[in-house]
């Protein structure tokens, strides 16, 4: 039981630590120009909007939108948050593993409900085997088409730490 405490603990504090999912805000500021960034700011309606950076001081960034030819000046106040583009990735793993599970669980039950026993009064594991068999199957097909579906290019976002204010 002490060992089983330890091991819990250990593992307690070692969750809250940063994995390689969780990138760390990076601290670029001034952004270089022509960067790809993603803001967030009430001067351009509180949601994310994607563009380059034209040019940028201690207080101000000059900013374009994708499908804006007219460019923003936003001050450093204005920022709710800031990201940045560092290249591209994919979602093939992760998705490859959930389409395992889902396609497996599917397989599985579309398997136990189709199957017929043969008796009605003995013990019979075709149900159990068909159900096995149709979860086997449906896992590779889930796994095989979750992994087309996230092998599509993704950017990778980074939080830029913004100046004090």
């Amino acid at each position: 039981m002490r060992s089983f405490t330890r091991v819990a603990f250990v593992l307690a504090l070692a969750a809250p630590s940063l994995t390689t999912a969780q990138p760390t805000p990076v601290s670029d500021w001034p952004i270089e120009p022509g960067s790809r960034v993603r803001i967030v700011s009430p001067i351009l309606g509180n949601r994310y909007v994607t563009g380059h950076v034209l040019a940028a001081t201690r207080d101000t960034l000059v900013f374009r939108a994708v499908k804006d030819s007219a460019s923003t000046t936003i001050t450093t106040p204005n920022i709710v948050r800031i990201d940045i583009a560092r290249g591209t990735h994919t979602n093939t793993a992760r998705f490859a593993f959930g389409g395992v599970l889902i396609g497996a669980l599917l397989g599985a039950a579309i398997g136990g409900a189709t199957s017929k026993t043969s008796c009605t009064n003995c013990l019979d594991y075709t149900q159990g085997a068909t159900a096995l068999g149709y979860g086997l199957l449906g896992g590779l097909v889930g796994g095989f088409a979750g992994a087309a579906l996230g092998n599509r290019p993704t950017e990778t976002w980074v939080p830029v730490t913004l100046p004090a204010r």
